[in-house]
């Protein structure tokens, strides 16, 4: 039983250390997808997920900095959501957080 739980363990985790970045890129460019939903996924990647762990090794990724993205994504999704409909739209997008802001995330998106 411990073999066979530790076989399955193996084939959870990426043999390679190339970039998330990289593998997704590779992803994109072998993925049968349509046009409207490529555009869609590229968006994201480059808004979300390439800033925040575009260099991070496919092999180091771990369930925490997965889940410290997804945490920081909801924490956003919850400030971008007012409870007056009188607040006006504004466009967000992904930059470096400027100078004066501290303990800014880089991946999310600010006003």
């Amino acid at each position: 039983m411990t073999k066979l739980l530790a076989q399955a363990d193996q084939q959870r985790s990426a043999s390679t250390s190339v970039s998330l970045g990289y593998a997704i890129d590779e992803w994109l460019r072998n993925a049968d997808i349509q046009a409207t939903t490529r555009h869609g996924y590229v968006g994201y990647i480059e808004r979300t997920i390439r800033p925040a762990l575009g260099d991070a090794p496919v092999n180091k990724l771990s369930a925490r900095m997965l889940e410290t993205l997804y945490g920081e994504l909801r924490r956003c999704r919850a400030m971008e959501s007012p409870s007056s409909s009188t607040r006006p739209k504004t466009t967000t997008t992904a930059r470096k957080p400027s100078a004066g802001r501290t303990n800014a995330s880089p991946w999310l998106p600010h006003r």
